[in-house]
């Protein structure tokens, strides 16, 4: 609060006696707020010091006259908003006699190009420090009487004004910061003017390099520049261009992002070369249709729900019963007879399991064999998941059990299978099952159990198989003991980082090293959060390796920043969509750029000036 009012303080004293150029008082036309640095709307294009604060000035709306003092009376009062903290129990006393009160209450709006500049420009002459001593004398005065902790006052908080963006200059935002001789002492203003246009659809309309370094060399009167530049590649945004597709009920989605960076850019829309480094950002959100994976969570996602029905009581069936379908009992004594006689190897796959849930860990864009050797209990579950009914898990279950007590059947069984069927069937090698009584939850607890067992072992059988991860790796996630909640909870977290290491090996084709890097990390992640922690993992490569990648996809943000050695920067940029809010250009397309003609191009240009005002004397 002290911080802003010292700000305020210091603008309200921009002109003489507090009047702006239009007549009316500095606090009766203009909005006041001091900003951390976290806040500041352009932090991806402009750097400015981190764990500070910034003053942001806008202008209050006109009032409409045909605004009833009704309406008037219900709108809320957004003078300081920003400035101060008000409390529910605190109450606000407003004279509606005041000078600009409607104004004030009709909302804020960006200021002219025209009124920024005069603000500016009062703003440089206020630090200046051959004019006006005493208003900085004042400031610190302020500073002083506020009980600031920050050194320097507020006349020298770099300044950031949202402007129009009315032709013919399409300036979005100006602002201005000091800048310190090597002594410490202010010896100028940087100023800036930001702009933004598009869309551009075809690179005829995009400036030439050339003529961005020409316009960067007047301002800063500099033959010597340094050009670094930057792109961002959105791979699962280039997948569609229907962005119908990435929405949904989940309020994340996956995401895979390859950002280069690089030294000596020679063109605009230039590909990263070999020379440049690549932070890759994983972040894997399971149920998103758009990963690889998407098949196998359904798998996973109905033994969450039978897990559910044993807390509820109700289960979700994944599946409706169809008239022209055998039952699940009969699916279970032909898969009995089959495995009796032997003959199981040569028995139609399809009329023992259902093809929906039938997604081991296999995709057709990676080559990962097909999981084999699978026993009893595992072949159970991928009938079973397809139940439709109670009944039908029920009926089943007592047919095989009759079958066990018999003698006639003895099926096979993982050693290291620990889930009460797999007990049961070893006691009937020996005729020693009792009769099992399926009531209440029993039967749906044997399902959830041997659901568990099939997909923790299919997890476990492709980092094995693929070499990402040892057993002792794995040891978090296969360690007995646990109630059902618990290893369900591991199965979930193991499946996210299987989703992780499918769509980098899918997407990005990672080196092996590279794969069981992020693995490795992942498994760590998850052994301390919880599987609805969606955590984003970074890799740090080089570029190019995604080279091919680069051919089919543009980047949906393409930068480049143009720095002399005095340090003043100049950017230009181009996204997919606009940097600014605050003022609607034309549609955007919230897609990333996936194309075969490299002229069919959709960006909004953003242009970042720097230019400095020196003081005489330094």
């Amino acid at each position: 609060m002290e911080t802003v009012n010292a700000g305020k303080s210091f603008l309200e004293s921009l002109s003489a006696e507090s009047y702006t150029p239009d007549g009316l008082p500095f606090d009766d036309l203009y909005s006041v707020q001091v900003k951390p640095t976290d806040e500041f709307p352009l932090k991806d294009l402009i750097k400015i010091p981190k764990n500070t604060t910034f003053v942001f000035v806008q202008q209050y709306q006109e009032p409409k006259e045909s605004q009833s003092e009704e309406s008037v009376n219900n709108e809320s009062y957004i003078v300081e908003q920003d400035v101060s903290v008000v409390s529910e129990s605190d109450t606000i006393d407003i004279d509606t006699t005041l000078p600009g009160f409607r104004s004030k209450l009709s909302g804020i709006r960006p200021l002219t190009v025209k009124q920024a500049r005069w603000i500016l420009s009062v703003y440089t002459m206020a630090n200046n420090p051959y004019m006006n001593k005493q208003l900085i004398s004042d400031s610190k005065q302020t500073t002083s009487d506020c009980n600031q902790t920050t050194s320097e006052s507020p006349s020298s908080i770099p300044i950031w004004i949202p402007c129009d963006g009315q032709q013919p200059e399409d300036v979005f935002y100006m602002g201005g910061q000091t800048v310190k001789s090597p002594s410490g002492q202010i010896s100028g203003i940087a100023t800036f003017k930001v702009s933004c246009a598009g869309p551009i659809t075809n690179k005829a309309s995009l400036p030439s390099f050339g003529k961005l370094l020409q316009e960067h060399k007047y301002y800063n009167d500099s033959k010597s520049v340094v050009t670094h530049g930057y792109a961002e590649y959105d791979v699962f945004g280039s997948l569609t261009n229907d962005a119908s597709l990435l929405q949904g009920q989940l309020s994340q989605h996956s995401s895979l992002k390859i950002e280069c960076a690089w030294e000596n850019v020679n063109h605009i829309l230039q590909k990263p070369p070999h020379n440049a480094k690549a932070t890759v950002s994983i972040q894997a959100v399971p149920g998103d249709t758009i990963s690889a994976t998407h098949s196998m969570f359904r798998e996973l996602h109905t033994l969450v729900s039978f897990a559910q029905g044993l807390q509820t009581g109700q289960v979700n069936w994944a599946r409706k019963p169809s008239e022209d379908e055998e039952s699940l009992t009969d699916k279970t004594l032909l898969l009995v007879k089959e495995l009796q006689k032997g003959t199981l190897q040569k028995l139609d796959e399809s009329k023992i399991s259902n093809e929906f849930f039938d997604s081991p860990l296999h995709h057709q864009m990676v080559s990962v064999p097909k999981r084999e050797g699978l026993d009893f209990t595992e072949r159970l579950w991928k009938l079973f998941i397809g139940a439709t009914c109670y009944k039908d898990v029920i009926d089943s279950f007592n047919a095989v059990f009759q079958a066990l007590n018999s003698g006639e059947l003895q099926p096979m069984v993982h050693r290291n299978n620990v889930t009460q069927m797999a007990k049961m069937v070893r006691l009937s090698y020996d005729r020693k099952l009792n009769d099992v009584k399926l009531e209440e939850n029993i039967p749906l607890e044997l399902l959830v159990e041997i659901g568990i067992d099939k997909l923790r072992r299919d997890y476990i059988t492709y980092f094995i198989a693929e070499k990402l991860a040892t057993l002792s790796d794995l040891d978090f996630y296969t360690q007995s003991g646990l109630d059902i909640d618990q290893q369900l909870e591991r199965v979930q977290r193991l499946f996210n980082v299987v989703e992780l290491s499918l769509d980098s090996k899918i997407y990005l084709q990672l080196p092996l090293q590279n794969q069981r890097s992020l693995i490795s990390d992942a498994l760590k992640h998850y052994e301390n959060n919880e599987h609805t922690h969606i955590h984003t993992f970074q890799l740090t490569l080089d570029a190019a390796l995604f080279r091919n990648l680069y051919a089919t996809i543009q980047p949906r943000v393409w930068k480049v920043e143009m720095r002399s050695p005095s340090d003043i920067t100049s950017v230009y940029q181009l996204s997919s969509r606009p940097v600014f809010d605050h003022v609607s250009l034309s549609q955007s397309q919230d897609v990333s750029i996936s194309l075969e003609l490299e002229e069919n191009l959709h960006y909004f240009s953003t242009s970042v000036l720097c230019g400095v005002v020196e003081y005489g004397g330094w």
